[in-house]
């Protein structure tokens, strides 16, 4: 069960880098996001976190 763990924990680590990356590229090109696709990416990443965070910090049942 630890293993699933860690790698859960690494699919979201890495998915949240994979969005903020993204975003952050986006942001240097030539087109500006707008106010609503800045709050969204922010809370998919802050949902990505507490997923991992959920993960981490539980021990399994």
């Amino acid at each position: 069960m630890r293993s699933a763990r860690v790698v859960l924990l690494i699919i979201d680590i890495g998915a949240a880098f994979v969005i903020a990356a993204a975003f952050a590229w986006a942001l240097r090109g030539a087109h500006r996001f707008p106010t609503e696709a800045a709050v969204y990416v922010t809370s998919v990443l802050a949902l990505l976190l507490a997923n991992a965070t959920y993960v981490w910090r539980h021990p399994p049942d």
